[in-house]
């Protein structure tokens, strides 16, 4: 049954449009949301396998995320309704936003080795979070007509799916490792072809200058940390171990399926899931890709011919792919068309410092972040980031 979202409590919400007002309202429906949890039998039985502190953390971030949810219902509603000439457009956006990705990861090689300085970044940890907010990153050059030229030749060889196959774009240490051969074995093939049109490939061999000031005091705070464990612990009984539980989607669907009790908010985070983690993947069965497949051929708008080369289940699904990827292909224009024009209108996606400093609380890696500033610390140094 498809949910009527006329119905759900705050799909009338209409935020205060001054800062202060709007979080003010949103800091208020957060504590609303995180009394209710905590206040649920339900899910105070569900946490007892967990770790308390990381439930803590756990209520905090999905109380953050029901209101996420809720300031950008419009967006979520667009997912829920979407219609298919629209999908193919935003996944043209999506495309955009893998250009974005390797423009990103060359401007990081690039400060790593101390060639640059970006006022937005005060650590390599700044990659990974503006990996995940790649629409609201202020200091990437804006996509040339080049690089879109580019990216249309690589769609032309390859489905759009392989753009979603790449499992890291800005994690520095996994896409610098190279197997026994010597090649970097997670490089997205994306960033291979981009390399390979630009010539920016010798950028990989950029040293890693700033990467291994950051390691030094990593590496002192953790030993500091490891002391500090031991002698907490030396004298006290060792506690039951209890796993900790993260907003990470298996968890995070567990603990919907448990404990939420509005259809609503089960269906947004549903979207959001999907949203941020595509259905692509390889650990499906074939029948599940088959089926997907059909149902994209069915609603083709022109005649599909299948390949006679390949085994008919693999035909039927490279043919779906192909037509999505063609389709993308089609309304890409379009989509660079009004990615430019919002940026000549001064119309771009950009974090307040209050929203940016939300979002920065939700990143999973802080804890790095607080090492090198204690690693400063323990050395004496001023506990900063002007260690570059």
């Amino acid at each position: 049954m498809i949910l009527n979202f006329n119905n759900f409590e705050y799909s009338k919400v209409t935020l205060p449009e001054d800062e202060d007002g709007k979080k003010s309202f949103l800091e208020a429906l957060k504590n609303k949301f995180i009394v209710e949890v905590k206040e649920s039998e339900v899910c105070q039985e569900y946490f007892s396998q967990f770790n308390p502190e990381s439930v803590e953390k756990f209520i905090i971030d999905y109380a953050g995320r029901k209101v996420s949810m809720i300031e950008s219902f419009d967006y979520m509603m667009r997912l829920h309704n979407y219609d298919e000439n629209e999908e193919y457009l935003q996944q043209a956006r999506d495309v955009l936003q893998y250009i974005l990705q390797k423009k990103l990861f060359n401007l990081q090689l690039q400060w790593r080795a101390g060639l640059i300085v970006i006022d937005e970044v005060q650590n390599s940890f700044d990659f990974y979070f503006w990996e995940k907010h790649i629409e609201y990153c202020p200091f990437i050059p804006p996509i040339t007509r080049n690089e879109l030229e580019i990216m249309k030749k690589y769609l032309q060889n390859n489905y759009f799916k392989s753009l979603h196959e790449g499992e890291y774009w800005q994690f520095y240490l996994a896409l610098m490792e190279r197997d026994e051969d010597g090649m970097y074995q997670n490089i997205p093939e994306w960033y291979d072809f981009y390399d390979a049109m630009f010539g920016t490939g010798q950028l990989m061999i950029l040293p890693n200058t700033r990467g291994q000031k950051e390691d030094y005091y990593i590496e002192i705070a953790q030993e500091a940390n490891r002391k500090e464990y031991e002698e907490n612990y030396k004298n006290n009984p060792v506690q039951p171990f209890l796993r900790s539980i993260y907003m990470w989607y298996k968890d995070l669907d567990e603990f919907v399926a448990h404990c939420e009790k509005d259809p609503y908010f089960k269906r947004l985070f549903q979207l959001w899931q999907n949203d941020m983690h595509p259905e692509y993947n390889d650990n499906e069965y074939v029948d599940e890709f088959v089926e997907r497949a059909i149902k994209i051929l069915e609603s083709a708008d022109r005649p599909i011919i299948l390949s006679k080369d390949e085994i008919w289940h693999q035909a039927i699904i490279n043919s779906a792919d192909r037509y999505v990827t063609d389709r993308i292909l089609e309304v890409l224009d379009s989509a660079y068309e009004e990615y430019v024009t919002l940026i000549d209108l001064g119309i771009t996606k950009r974090f307040t410092p209050d929203e940016e400093l939300n979002e920065r609380e939700h990143a999973t890696f802080r804890g790095f972040t607080e090492m090198i500033l204690k690693g400063r610390e323990l050395c004496g140094e001023p506990r900063n980031f002007d260690i570059y």
